[in-house]
């Protein structure tokens, strides 16, 4: 989700360009959070992050009902929650056939409202408050406290969560006094990623267009065909015909492929879903497809970083001037995203900017089922795109992101 599409955030200020005094939103602590929760060694893997949620949030019970086969498989869900201008921790989970939660209010206040929506999402629930200690003395700071003490309790055993009384060393003021400056990094770094990956994907796919085209040269009673983002292959190929062409769409592709999906949601078309992997090698009427998906597979993505880097900065709404924030930025690019770095300073980049491309080599036979990614400096990052790997994890219920 980019950042125009969360309704809560006042794009302008965000946990990179807004110091002291600056209070969370709700995608400020979401990016944050899944950064975390990347760094977490080893992974718990009984607990998940669930996006921020408040008091704003549309239908906040349902957003929780989602997390019912999680919390039933014997996971624990751990989060932010905002009362109205003010956040919280809180840890759902079930003990036998009892649903239970805990909260923590760093200022040492109460839950909030957090206890009538759990109790509409779960009837029978028990929540209970951590403790009554006001860590908290200073403004601003009860996001930075609500998501450091929600990974707390996502570290928590099952015995401490079960127990009668809750024993946990929740963050102190000590504990978050870099955590601005850490914060800021993080969330730009999800950003960089963001971007950076949004711009890989849109490469790819334009990179395997033409096999859509091969494809639909083949497939002439197909209305159309294209080369569509997957999370499992990294792409497929997404035909669309017409109901009555169905049946004849369906039998040329039972001799191409090994493997594909179709869906008619009930009206006059049929989309037909086909991952290039299950290509059956061989046949004539697809050699030509067969040696653009090898070429392909192998091939490099062109990237103009100067590009990607205007995107950045327009997403974060980086101050010109600010040499804080372009030292900050040049740093995260040099460590984590080396195949953005350029010849030109950042802080001299603009629209008149000449473009300046950059080689992201991907690897593998493809039709032999080997990796797509190879070497190259942003190895990582094109994987995660190029493979379809989730890099952000967030609020979805069963199947969502875990630490």
């Amino acid at each position: 989700m980019s950042r125009a599409d969360d309704m809560t955030a006042d794009l302008a200020s965000n946990a990179f360009n807004q110091g002291a005094g600056y209070s969370y939103s709700h995608d400020d602590l979401r990016r944050v959070g899944e950064q975390l929760m990347k760094q977490i060694t080893p992974r718990m893997d009984s607990a998940i992050l669930a996006f921020p949620l408040g008091s704003d949030t549309v239908d906040v019970p349902s957003e929780f009902r989602k997390f019912t086969v999680d919390l039933v498989l014997g996971k624990k869900v751990a989060g932010a929650y905002c009362t109205g201008g003010h956040w919280i921790a809180y840890v759902m989970f079930k003990d036998g056939e009892q649903y239970k939660a805990w909260y923590k209010d760093a200022s040492g206040g109460g839950d909030g409202g957090l206890a009538g929506f759990l109790t509409a999402s779960f009837p029978r629930i028990e929540i209970k408050a951590a403790n009554n200690s006001a860590e908290q003395s200073s403004g601003g700071t009860c996001g930075i406290f609500a998501l450091r003490n929600a990974i707390v309790f996502a570290g928590l055993s099952d015995e401490a969560l079960r127990a009668e009384a809750l024993v946990a060393s929740f963050v102190t003021e000590a504990d978050i006094a870099n955590d601005r400056v850490n914060f800021a990094k993080l969330f730009a770094k999800s950003v960089i990623e963001e971007v950076y990956t949004d711009t890989m994907r849109k490469e790819m796919l334009n990179l395997h267009n033409e096999e859509a085209l091969a494809l639909k040269d083949v497939l002439a009673e197909a209305e159309s065909v294209s080369s569509i983002s997957n999370e499992d292959s990294g792409y497929v190929y997404r035909v669309k015909c017409k109901l009555e062409d169905m049946a004849v769409v369906h039998t040329k592709l039972d001799s191409i492929f090994r493997d594909f999906s179709y869906d008619d949601n009930g009206g006059r078309s049929v989309y037909f879903s086909i991952d290039p992997r299950t290509l059956i090698e061989g046949v004539a009427e697809t050699a030509s497809l067969t040696e653009m998906i090898r070429a392909n597979s192998q091939g490099v993505l062109k990237v103009n970083k100067l590009e990607v880097l205007r995107l950045v900065f327009e997403n974060l709404y980086v101050q010109a001037g600010n040499a804080e924030q372009f030292a900050m930025l040049e740093d995260i690019i040099s460590q984590e995203f080396p195949v953005l770095i350029t010849t030109v300073p950042l802080a001299s980049i603009n629209s008149e900017t000449p473009a300046e491309l950059g080689d992201v080599q991907y690897g593998g036979n493809l039709l032999a089922g080997e990796s797509f990614c190879g070497g190259g400096e942003a190895a990582s990052v094109a994987c995660s795109v190029i493979e379809g790997v989730a890099v952000l994890g967030g609020l979805g219920g069963s199947g969502s992101e875990d630490f």
